[in-house]
Parts: structure tokens; C-alpha cells; sequence
């Protein structure tokens, strides 16, 4: 899992947006660990 998040991760990066993050685990761990009420798939 990731492979995509950081690709545009690293495009965005290199056109000028600062402030990038790719999530480790994607939304399912932040659904997981940060927002239980967040729906998962």
C-alpha cells in the first residue's frame, strides 16, 4: 500500500507545494488511530 500516495507525493513536492505528507498506512490507519468515527472500507 502507498505506492500511489507517494508518487503524487513526491510530484507535488516537486512543483512547488510544500508542507507534503504520505501517510503510513493510509486512511485506514488514520481511521484506525486518529478518527475511530471515520468510516472504513
Amino acid at each position: 500500500h502507498g505506492g500511489r500516495s507517494m508518487q503524487v507525493a513526491i510530484f507535488l513536492e516537486r512543483n512547488g507545494f510544500g508542507e507534503v505528507y504520505n501517510l503510513a498506512g493510509g486512511v485506514d490507519a488514520w481511521a484506525l488511530q486518529v478518527d475511530p468515527s471515520m468510516a472504513r472500507y
